[in-house]
């Protein structure tokens, strides 16, 4: 079994509580650059290169892991818990222009209030041209650390 956990949370630090009983391996980080990875109980420092991107490094070692595993021909688990899914929603290196001009949907729905709708939403007033614009610039770069995934 290898458990790869990226987002630090549930409460287990692998360089703390050691590795499971039952479990090959167990890594830990947080965060997409200049991170400490604990790898197995050893902790080793990734930087800022291309190659050190968080999501990259853990799709490496999975893939690495089932390759391996499979080999065996013994029944394996692997969980993979990315921290990519957060923000700030860092984009691998080959993707940080990917999506030029992409936005978030904005379907009829969108920045509409329901007729019947509650008193504390009925007030709400519709969102800004800066608001919007976030909107679309965080699901751009949302999309681009996606695109990491879909290779």
């Amino acid at each position: 079994m290898l458990s790869i956990d990226a987002t630090g949370s549930h409460g287990y630090q692998p360089g703390r509580d050691g590795v499971r009983p039952g479990w090959a391996v167990a890594d830990n980080a947080c965060g997409q650059y200049n991170y400490d990875l604990n790898e197995n109980g050893t902790v080793k420092h990734y930087g800022k290169a291309p190659a050190d991107y968080l999501t990259t490094v853990i799709d490496s070692k999975a893939s690495s892991f089932i390759t391996a595993s499979a080999k065996t021909g013994d029944p394996f688990l692997l969980e993979v818990a990315t921290f990519s899914p957060h923000g700030p929603c860092t984009p691998a290196p080959r993707d940080a222009e990917a999506f030029p001009g992409l936005t978030a949907p904005h379907g009829p729905s969108f920045d509409k209030v329901p007729a019947d709708a509650p008193a504390w939403l009925a007030s709400r007033p519709e969102l800004t041209d800066k608001q919007q614009t976030t909107i679309d610039r965080v699901y751009r770069k949302r999309a681009r650390r996606e695109a990491t995934w879909r290779r």
